[in-house]
């Protein structure tokens, strides 16, 4: 029987959902799936399955290190590589370190100067643009308050499925030392999307991007909250209004409105033509400049696989949009017990 946690389903067709609780779900090989391999075979050939619930990030570490899983690749942050690597052989297993790639990676036709768009490390130019805010450090404790005399602090929720731990105190580190104070939660992947649906984050902290594939049938990066309930989502109240046509919600400026026309011209313009290079160029350029998602890090992310899985094909992205399996045919992966 396969042990694969949380992110294993080949396709939804494939296996049937038999249990589902808090500690995971077993699922059973569709009898009655419409692909057989090449030799007439009934796919898939894995006839059950065990989806292991791990919130924990040291206990999920600590699974995989110890060789009790088949699989793995979603909420592995590249922090956790080394020990994962190191216990390779230990363990049985191999680990793959792929790139996850609005625009990832950036079309020939896009400017590179985008790539670095305010990424300086600059305190003296953000304590700067804090004070002209109105945000101060009025009782000399070292951290700012907002003009009306609250005390600023950002609270940071986080999920290890959408961020490494390391990041996020990272960006703490850098806030305090401009004089904005922070608090550090981890919760879990459901809390935080939670959180984010009902607009209650201070700071949306999540992985985000798409190859230029992706974007010609998906327009969810470039359209108010920019994301779906499972990535970064931000501008509730602008997603509120479009989705209302108007009745509801926040009014977005017009450079989000822009955003939503350009990306849909965008997808029905040629592929190549100077009228789809114009738009994809004005898109990053709204994108970008506005600071819609505060790109942290670009790196490449562990994909978990034990040796004992077989026909397994080296990935060759790490895409939550191909659902990271579906161009590997997990449907064909067999287990050599």
């Amino acid at each position: 029987m396969a042990k694969l946690p949380a992110d294993v389903i080949p396709t939804l067709e494939s296996h049937i959902y038999i249990t589902d609780t808090t500690e995971g779900r077993h699922l059973v090989a569709n009898p009655y799936f419409h692909i057989v391999d090449t030799q007439g075979n009934q796919l898939p050939y894995i006839n059950e399955q065990d989806e292991v619930y791990k919130n924990d990030n040291e206990i999920r570490i600590l699974t995989l290190v110890n060789g009790e899983a088949d699989y793995k690749a979603q909420s592995l942050q590249l922090s956790s590589a080394p020990m994962l690597l190191e216990n390779q052989e230990k363990g049985d297993y191999t680990i793959y370190l792929k790139q996850y790639t609005g625009f990832s990676p950036l079309p020939d036709f896009v400017d590179k100067k985008w790539e670095s768009y305010m990424i300086d490390y600059n305190p003296g130019k953000a304590k700067s643009l804090l004070d002209q805010i109105g945000m101060k450090d009025n009782d000399g404790d070292g951290f700012r308050e907002l003009p009306s005399g609250k005390k600023l602090v950002l609270n940071m929720n986080f999920s290890t499925q959408g961020i490494d731990p390391q990041i996020v105190e990272m960006v703490g580190q850098n806030w305090a030392e401009v004089g904005i104070q922070t608090t550090v939660k981890e919760v879990t992947p459901d809390e935080y999307r939670s959180a984010q649906s009902s607009n209650q984050l201070d700071v949306g902290m999540w992985r985000s991007s798409q190859p230029l594939s992706i974007v010609m049938g998906n327009n969810e990066l470039w359209v108010p909250p920019f994301e779906n309930y499972f990535g970064h989502r931000t501008g509730m109240l602008w997603a509120e209004y479009v989705d209302s046509n108007g009745s509801k919600g926040v009014k977005p400026p017009a450079y989000v409105m822009q955003l939503i026309d350009d990306v849909n011209a965008f997808q029905s313009s040629p592929i190549g033509s100077a009228e789809f290079k114009r738009l994809g160029q004005r898109m990053v350029k709204n994108m970008t400049e506005n600071l819609l998602k505060i790109g942290i890090a670009q790196k490449p992310a562990p994909i978990y696989r034990k040796n004992s899985l077989k026909n397994f094909v080296e990935f060759k992205t790490h895409s939550y949009e191909y659902y990271r399996t579906y161009p590997y045919r997990a449907t064909q992966w067999y287990l050599d017990e």
